[in-house]
C-alpha cells in the first residue's frame, strides 16, 4: 500500500471513531441535546405564565411540585 492509501484509511477510520462517540454521547444524555428548552422539557407560555412540553424532546422528566 502507498502513503497515501494508508492515510485515507487511517483518516476514515478517525472519523468513523468520532462519529460513533459523537452517537453514543447523544444516546447517553438525550436531554442535554435539546436546544429549544435547554434540557428543562418545558417552554414557559408566551401569553402567560404557564408552561407547556417541549416540542422537540416531548417534555421528559416533570417537576411535579410545579402543579
Amino acid at each position: 500500500m502507498d502513503d497515501a492509501t494508508q492515510g485515507g484509511i487511517i483518516f476514515a477510520a478517525i472519523v468513523i471513531v468520532i462519529v460513533a462517540l459523537w452517537l453514543w454521547d447523544r444516546h447517553r444524555h438525550p436531554k442535554t441535546r435539546c436546544r429549544t428548552c435547554v434540557a428543562t422539557g418545558r417552554l414557559n407560555s408566551s401569553w402567560s405564565a404557564r408552561w407547556r412540553d417541549c416540542p422537540d424532546c416531548k417534555g421528559g422528566v416533570r417537576d411535579r411540585r410545579d402543579k
